[in-house]
């Protein structure tokens, strides 16, 4: 209940209560005998200052406590009631006087969604204007609370005038469906059209429908009524790519070893439907594959059949038409499904608890033996995963709560979505120094809307490209040099997007270009391009990489280019050291990282570790110390048997894991839990055999921490030296059909005697 609410309350709460105590004393007296209604009207008359009649009582002796104490508190109860009437007046008679006037956010609609922009930009700083219908509305005295104006009733030109919405910044129309948001923004529209204002307006209409939202693109009401931007946003869209930013595809289809991505989605709702449609057109990686998507719907109708059919033109997609429920009871169909997963993403559902689903599909892997694909699910709990809390213990389930209400959405999330900015200044460099855009097109103000989300749709795939010839984005440039044949994996990359993308949008191939029927002769997949189609594509692109290297070198556009180097982390397991051993261990562990560094002073450096007691943990933590290195978890089998080998560990594990980048769990190659349950099985040393053959296929370095012996166990550290300086052993082989272009590079042996 909100802070106005529980006041009022209060004060009819308190005047009932001086009301029945005064009763109380009248009925003492002989006053009482006269008719109730009278007696009512006396005690009510102490509100008003009228308490003459008490003054007889007073004489003949009748006045009580209870009288007394009515004819104390009523009257203050009225002057507290004035006050707290003329405070709150006055309050909003100062908000309104003094209320911005320009560069303000405007936000029509204080549902889930308004609320939430609302918020978000108060805690930025920002001064914020809202419009509410509803006079009931809880978020209103909140948002007033936290310094809003807040204007009850509907938006028309009075009120346009009165609050000069030409003046703000951007105005976010979240009035509630797709109909009335429409009907709002072309009430709006015109009003803006008929003002002098210097000022332009970003205009941001929420809508539910993707459908209705690439319609609306191209209807002139909408965008010729106005020279403001404007900008079409869909909660399920920022939700996808929030997702997939969060929970990259390629990292555990690379640890599965497979080509492409393997994604099973439960729920057919728009969060579920964007997300498939985002994978299906950016999830493009160096084998030149969208992933495979199964999604679970449950139920099937027209409109979510067409959606569908959009997505399937872009992907290999599979449809289950029932529920997780039914799915989950039948393993002779789920098995097969979980056998082949790389990720697991599960949406809310009015039939199904989607923790309770992430439960038993993780209990289905673990008891058949299945590799440990991370399952994201969906909550409207606000407490999820990514507590700064550095107390927070991560205990490595491969289970991960994402926020699935309006609360996540923040209004730098709407005004400049990923890839927005880069996407404009992309745009602008190209203009500005290669002269390169259309005539129609010389600013970004200018460029049809459907061009500006191409653009960002392109800013956003530089990750997965880059990522594939082993580069990032970073706060300063490296001056990064790309190989011919890196630049043609990316550039066959982009042509592999571009067609995906096209392909949702509804375009065919054709070998005559017609932009009105959404046809094009390049449409087709990169190895049926003839040489000059190809040419012709790899010169694009390179002229795209030669803007973006530019800008990388310009310290105007804040970012830059950096190589990555993955370094694998092998060594004995110890307990404890003697303080002259852990010296001599440290300081040799220091030099090796700085001779690293040294070698490689521009590289982004991260390492990858099993992350056992010992030299594992002990290289992480120095590596964080000297070169400021995150590091990579990569474990060799589930939480359950993997921590039974820590004895005495006093949580440090789980610490661990929590300040990893991220972690996996390998593959099992064991065939049954209970071949793992004993420290002496060959199925627990051969396991870690198979972590040894994933470090040596996923690292660029090794170090290894070594006494030059052979190992006590199949994997051991000498066998893991041994399978990077040569081979791995057919048996344990793996592959990293993902794995980023870079030669290997050494192993920094660090001599290590460790005690018998």
């Amino acid at each position: 209940m909100d802070t106005e609410k529980k006041s009022s309350l209060f004060l009819f709460g308190l005047f009932i209560f001086i009301m029945l105590v005064g009763l109380l004393g009248i009925s003492l007296t002989p006053k009482w005998d006269e008719p109730l209604a009278n007696n009512i009207y006396a005690i009510a008359g102490l509100f008003a200052f009228s308490g003459d009649w008490t003054q007889d009582l007073h004489k003949h002796q009748h006045m009580n406590l209870f009288i007394e104490f009515a004819r104390f508190a009523a009257p203050l109860t009225t002057a507290l009631i004035f006050f707290v009437l003329i405070f709150d007046g006055a309050k909003q008679l100062i908000a309104h006087m003094l209320r911005p006037r320009n560069g303000f956010e405007l936000i029509i609609g204080l549902g889930n969604k308004g609320s939430a922009i609302a918020v978000s930009a108060l805690e930025q700083g920002k001064k914020v204007i809202a419009i509410e219908l509803q006079s009931q509305n809880s978020n209103i005295a909140m948002l007033k609370k936290r310094g809003a104006i807040v204007f009850n009733g509907q938006i028309n030109a009075k009120v346009v005038k009165k609050i000069n919405v030409s003046g703000a910044k951007n105005i976010f129309f979240c009035c509630g469906d797709d109909n009335k948001n429409i009907a709002t923004a072309e009430q709006v529209l015109p009003l803006l059209k008929q003002t002098n204002s210097t000022c332009t307006p970003h205009i941001f209409v929420h809508l539910h429908s993707r459908i209705l939202a690439e319609q609306l693109k191209q209807l002139p009401r909408f965008i010729n009524n106005t020279q403001t931007e404007l900008h079409f946003w869909r909660k399920s869209h920022v939700l996808a790519e929030h997702l997939l930013q969060q929970y990259p595809l390629a990292r555990y289809a690379n640890i599965q070893g497979v080509s492409r991505a393997n994604v099973i989605i439960f729920g057919c709702n728009d969060n579920a439907l964007d997300l498939a449609r985002t994978m299906a057109k950016s999830a493009i990686y160096k084998t030149l594959k969208a992933p495979i998507i199964t999604m679970v719907t449950g139920q099937q109708n027209a409109a979510l059949q067409v959606e569908l059919t959009a997505i399937s033109a872009a992907t290999e997609l599979h449809l289950i038409d029932e529920s997780a429920l039914e799915l989950i009871n039948q393993p002779h169909r789920l098995l097969p499904l979980m056998t082949n997963a790389t990720q697991v993403f599960i949406f809310e559902h009015e039939e199904i608890n989607s923790f309770s689903v992430a439960l038993a599909l993780r209990n289905i892997m673990l008891k058949n033996s299945l590799f440990m694909a991370p399952i994201i699910y969906a909550t409207d709990h606000n407490e999820v995963r990514g507590s700064p809390n550095p107390h927070t213990q991560e205990i490595p389930d491969n289970l991960f709560a994402f926020n699935n209400n309006s609360k996540d959405i923040n209004i730098s999330s709407i005004t400049q979505p990923q890839g927005s900015l880069l996407a404009k200044r992309t745009h602008e460099h190209s203009y500005v120094v290669g002269n390169k855009a259309p005539a129609q097109c010389t600013s970004w103000q200018e460029l049809p809307y459907s061009l500006k989300e191409a653009n960002r749709e392109f800013a956003l795939s530089w990750h997965n490209k880059l990522a594939a010839v082993g580069v990032q984005f970073c706060s300063a440039n490296h001056n990064v040099q790309l190989s011919s044949d890196e630049l043609n994996l990316m550039s066959a990359m982009e042509h592999t997007r571009w067609c995906a993308e096209r392909r949702i949008d509804g375009w065919q191939f054709n070998n005559v270009r017609s932009n009105l029927i959404k046809q094009h002769p390049l449409l087709k997949p990169w190895d049926e391009l003839n040489a000059q189609q190809k040419q012709g594509n790899n010169e694009f692109f390179t002229n795209t990489v030669n803007d973006l290297q530019a800008m990388a070198k310009n310290r105007e556009f804040e970012f830059g280019l950096q190589r990555v180097r993955t370094i694998a982390v092998t060594g004995h397991r110890f307990n404890a050291l003697s303080p002259a051993q852990h010296s001599k261990l440290v300081k040799e562990i220091d030099n090796t990282l700085l001779k690293i560094k040294l070698r490689y002073p521009h590289d982004h450096i991260q390492l990858v570790s099993g992350l056992a007691q010992g030299a594992d943990r002990l290289v992480v933590e120095r590596a964080r110390i000297i070169l400021n290195a995150p590091f990579i978890a990569l474990l060799p089998m589930t939480y359950e048997l993997y921590k039974t080998d820590f004895e005495n560990d006093n949580n440090e594990f789980e610490q661990y894991i929590y300040r990893a980048l991220w972690y996996s769990e390998i593959p099992p190659i064991y065939q049954h839990v209970a071949d793992m349950e004993a420290d002496t099985q060959s199925a627990r040393a051969r396991q870690y055999a198979s972590l040894g053959a994933h470090l040596v296929t996923f690292a660029d370095d090794l170090i290894a921490i070594w006494d030059g012996k052979e190992s006590r166990g199949l994997g051991g550290t000498a066998d893991v030296v041994d399978w990077w300086q040569n081979k791995v052993p057919e048996a344990f082989a793996v592959k990293y059909p993902l794995k980023s272009v870079i030669d290997k590079g050494e192993a920094y042996i660090i001599n290590f005697a460790r005690d018998e």
